[in-house]
Formats: C-alpha cells, structure tokens, sequence
C-alpha cells in the first residue's frame, strides 16, 4: 500500500532529526528514544524500532553521498575551467612569437593540474613492507618537517618492536 502524503511528511521530519542527531553518534535505539521523546512515534504511539532507523540511516547515507558525489563534480569542472583559462591566457601571450620558457611552464603545470583534477596520474612508486606502508619520494627536496616527522616514526616503531 503506497505511503499517504502524512506518513511521507512524518518520515520526512523522522529523517530530519535522525540527521541531526548522527553528528552525536547515538546508538540506533537511543535516536528511536529521543524520537520518541520528541513526540515523533508510530502509527501505534510507540517508539520506532530500531530496524526503521537503520532504514532511515541508510536512505540519509544514500542522500549524502549524492550530494557529495554532485558537489565534488562542480568543484572538478570549476577547476578544470580555471586550468583551462590559464593555458588559453598562457598560450595567447605565446601566438606573437614571444614563447618563452616560462610561458610554457605554465601550460605544462596546468596540464599536469588538469591531469590530477582528472585522476589520470599514476603513484610514483609504493613499496609494501611489515612496518607501515612506506613511499618513495619522487624528488630528494624532502622538506625538514618531513624528515623529523620520518625519525619519529622510525623511532616509535623501534620502540614498539623492541616492546615486543
């Protein structure tokens, strides 16, 4: 039997306040209590159970990741629009004659942009090990923050091991 237009605008507000109460990390009956506290219940007057929220929570979960999946593709095409207007400007200033090295990088570093926006770019280079997985630096320009970083780690594993 299909839902009338109340229990559609009742679950609708269930939903709602359902979301509202995920950032707090309640258990799928204690958000069935504080519905009902509420005063949003069943047909019955009683609680929801426990299985309509998780039904709830995965038609929100659903919704989220449409709207996440919408915003990540603007903000991709607003980027690629940009990148795209850098290399007409960068190639306009080169149609005189006037190319020049640094010119060029900028068409090439908006190509790579691009590249990455678009997810063509391949890893470097991972190398799997025991300890945690461990990358490869493309360059040797490895900044000191990195490298403390790194000691640290390195030192934290040692003691683990040595722990053990």
């Amino acid at each position: 039997m299909p839902a009338t237009r109340a229990q559609r605008d009742n679950a609708q507000r269930r939903r709602l306040l359902i979301a509202r109460l995920l950032p707090r990390r309640l258990s799928l009956r204690e958000m069935a209590q504080v519905l009902e506290v509420q005063g949003i219940v069943n047909e019955k007057g009683k609680a929801f159970s426990h299985q309509t929220i998780k039904k709830d929570l995965d038609i929100l979960n659903e919704q989220f990741l449409e709207e996440s999946n919408k915003e990540v593709a603007k903000h991709k095409a607003r980027l690629l629009h940009e990148l795209e207007e850098i290399k007409r400007i960068a190639y306009k200033g080169s149609t005189d004659g006037n190319v020049t090295e640094k010119k060029l990088r900028v068409v090439l570093d908006a190509i790579k942009e691009q590249n990455k926006v678009l997810g063509l770019h391949a890893p470097e280079k991972v190398e799997v090990s025991k300890a945690p997985i461990t990358f490869k630096y493309k360059t040797q320009e490895v900044s000191e923050e990195q490298r403390n970083l790194d000691d640290t780690q390195e030192e934290v594993l040692e003691e683990s091991t040595a722990n053990n």
